[in-house]
């Protein structure tokens, strides 16, 4: 045997053993990561528990995900453990929290805070939504943050007989006016990002979506009567847009990208708001309710899972350019909505993610710490977590 073919056969028996090995510990890994996923989580304890880490008096205050991670008040924190609240009321017949009221109260109280004379509610810093250099003010109205506002205390005035109901309407109704002036809408015909002139040249799905969605419920009440063909008129327009743009993915979801703009889908948080937004449009009998496809629409919230180890995504597993975890803000939003659409598959899936999150402590950090981020736990996020627990977790027994 010649010397080269000695040292040539000893190098492939070297590399071949490393192989084995690499695999080996892929496959151990993949099993360690499986039995720890397997573990089914105790959703009612979790909700306990996440519930005694809020202020009682201001629920939603906390660091927050803006620059400098300064803890302040998040109107969004408040609507969902207000949502959160109201939905635990609602599925075990109890009365609403004091949670659920300090969170509506704040929202009441604080449906101003730019002070430009009409109620709507956003994030307490100043902001550059688009990266084009216009930066709005601390305290601007989006879209996104009033539609989920707005939704909330819809969930307050249907389940607490004892809530501030003539107060409640006068803001959602004042709050919803702006949307329906004249040349408010995008390009595309979409409500806006904002009610900023420089945000409406940017055609968003995931805060139309949502608002349409509201705007349909709010629709339906008789204190809206005043406006309610107007709401119907704004939000059937945002859904025929969003029916111009929609994506399908090869196994017959439907999804949108972040906006007309770009060529990028939406993350999970993003989509999420879409799916509910489209689906309550649906439930609350919007004119084009019969040309969206909701279970298709639903079905996209599964290629947020990983195979085969069911970790949780920030992107849907079509994209092929990341692997970025998801945040505990998907987290929560998707958890929430698997059980609002009714697949225990995937809320069993998605409910497995949670202890990757949980500190000793029982905060939830912004990115598992297996991922290359600082140990982040933001309140706003948390609410979101504390909605999918509400929605998901068993009921006591009466």
């Amino acid at each position: 045997m010649s010397r080269w073919f000695s040292v040539s056969l000893k190098k492939r028996v070297l590399f071949g053993c490393i192989a084995l090995l690499a695999l080996a510990g892929a496959a151990a890994g993949t099993w360690a990561y499986r039995q720890w996923a397997d573990r089914t989580p105790d959703l009612a304890a979790l909700r306990d528990s996440l519930r005694a880490r809020l202020d009682p008096k201001f629920p939603g205050r906390g660091v927050t995900d803006y620059p400098g991670n300064t803890s302040d008040d998040v109107s969004k924190a408040y609507a969902m453990v207000l949502k959160a609240e109201t939905e635990w009321a609602r599925r075990t017949g109890r009365p609403v929290s004091e949670l659920a009221i300090a969170s509506g109260m704040f929202l009441l109280e604080h449906s101003d805070e730019r002070r430009d004379g009409f109620p709507g509610w956003g994030v307490p810093i100043a902001w550059d939504p688009y990266g084009d250099g216009s930066v709005n003010p601390a305290h601007t109205k989006y879209t996104i943050s009033t539609g989920i506002a707005i939704d909330a205390l819809l969930d307050w005035a249907e389940v607490d007989p004892k809530a501030p109901r003539a107060r409640i309407f006068n803001l959602m109704i004042g709050a919803a006016r702006p949307y329906l002036q004249a040349g408010a809408l995008s390009p595309s015909g979409l409500l806006p990002y904002s009610l900023e002139s420089v945000d409406r040249p940017y055609d968003t799905f995931n805060p139309a979506a949502y608002l349409a969605g509201v705007m349909q419920r709010l629709s339906v009440f008789p204190e809206a009567a005043e406006i309610r063909d107007s709401l119907r008129a704004v939000a059937d327009k945002t859904i025929e847009a969003h029916l111009a743009q929609r994506r399908s993915t090869q196994a017959g979801a439907w999804y949108w990208n972040y906006s007309i703009n770009e060529n990028v889908p939406n993350d999970l948080a993003h989509a999420g708001y879409v799916i509910y937004g489209l689906r309550l449009y649906a439930q609350e009998g919007g004119k084009l309710a019969g040309k969206l496809d909701v279970p298709a629409i639903e079905k996209h919230l599964a290629d947020f899972v990983g195979e085969p180890t069911d970790r949780l995504f920030a992107w849907p597993m079509f994209r092929q350019d990341t692997n970025t975890p998801a945040r505990s803000y998907d987290l929560g939003m998707g958890l929430y909505l698997t059980c609002v659409v009714g697949r225990p598959d995937l809320t069993h899936r998605y409910a497995r993610s949670l202890a990757r999150y949980r500190t000793p402590e029982g905060a939830y950090l912004k990115y598992p710490p297996d991922y290359n981020a600082p140990a982040l736990s933001v309140r706003e996020y948390e609410a979101y977590i504390l909605l999918g627990l509400s929605r998901c977790a068993e009921r006591p027994a009466q």
